[in-house]
């Protein structure tokens, strides 16, 4: 049975706004029962400051959870006053409980691991590696070769490169380059792919394809001539070597049985055999 309202204790009625929501703070000792003969008592008088508000939260503060009897609480809101409740502020004890009393399980609550802050890690050299998708020639009828006109390409000026010198810098492509494909680097060039018809290789260092040299390549691209260039399969459109232009006879579809290198030789690019070392 219900307590009469004039028999009840009266707490301070207390509403706050927040994000323009008004927030309806109840009582903590009442139960839920006293609890809905005191709104119909109190909140009245109230009801001017919710004036233009038909949905408000409620602040249950250290309130235990009981859902039954927060349902009653909802449906008298709604149906004596026509406020909806959009929303509770409970603690987290609170729901911990009310958690473990649905569940019937003792619920542990796991601490978050400890962040660990690595060191900063060492800036890594910027490398200018570009690739534009297109069809690649060999699957077509016709390829569009590079002619010896072709404009200079211009690299960051660096020294001549000398074989083993120290620091080095050499950058290693895992891929084939398709036409279209570019590769421009300030030292040594390594590619494990083919170099297709229409991709170009520039390096200021040497050049070495693992597999077929179809395309340009240009080594020692700020001038070294003493640079080469090193494939398993030599059928290049264009070769550059330093300043020198080559564009070697065509061979056919017959692959090479060893790999060759191409370099300088009496201020000429050859094409030869490699058989592990230099002349």
């Amino acid at each position: 049975m219900s307590l009469p309202a004039q028999a009840l204790e009266a707490p301070m009625v207390c509403i706050r706004f927040v994000d323009s929501v008004p927030v309806l703070q109840v009582p903590v000792e009442p139960g839920f029962e006293e609890l809905r003969e005191w709104l119909r008592v109190h909140l009245p008088e109230h009801l001017p400051q919710l004036t233009g508000h038909n949905t408000i939260r409620l602040d249950l503060q250290e309130r235990e959870l009981k859902l039954f009897d927060l349902r009653r609480i909802l449906h008298l809101l709604r149906e004596e006053f026509q406020l909806d409740v959009s929303g509770l502020y409970v603690r987290p004890e609170s729901i911990h409980r009310y958690a473990e009393r649905e569940l019937k399980l003792k619920l542990f609550v796991q601490e978050p691991a400890a962040l660990v802050v690595a060191p900063p890690a060492k800036p890594v050299e910027r490398v200018e590696l570009t690739e534009v998708p297109l069809p690649d020639p060999e699957e077509s009828e016709t390829t569009d070769p590079v002619t010896a006109e072709e404009p200079e390409v211009a690299l960051t000026p660096a020294p001549p490169p000398t074989p083993g010198e120290p620091g080095r810098r050499t950058l290693s492509v895992q891929r084939t380059l398709r036409s279209g494909a570019s590769i421009r680097f300030d030292g040594d060039v390594v590619l494990f792919g083919d170099v297709n018809p229409g991709a170009q290789i520039v390096a200021a260092g040497n050049i070495v394809v693992l597999g077929a040299m179809k395309g340009v390549a240009h080594a020692g691209a700020t001038g070294a001539e003493d640079a080469f260039i090193l494939g398993f399969e030599m059928r290049p459109t264009q070769i550059r070597i330093g300043r020198r232009i080559a564009i070697p006879p065509a061979r056919g579809e017959q692959r090479a049985s060893e790999p060759e290198i191409a370099h300088v030789v009496d201020g000429e690019i050859v094409i030869e055999p490699y058989r592990g070392k230099f002349r």
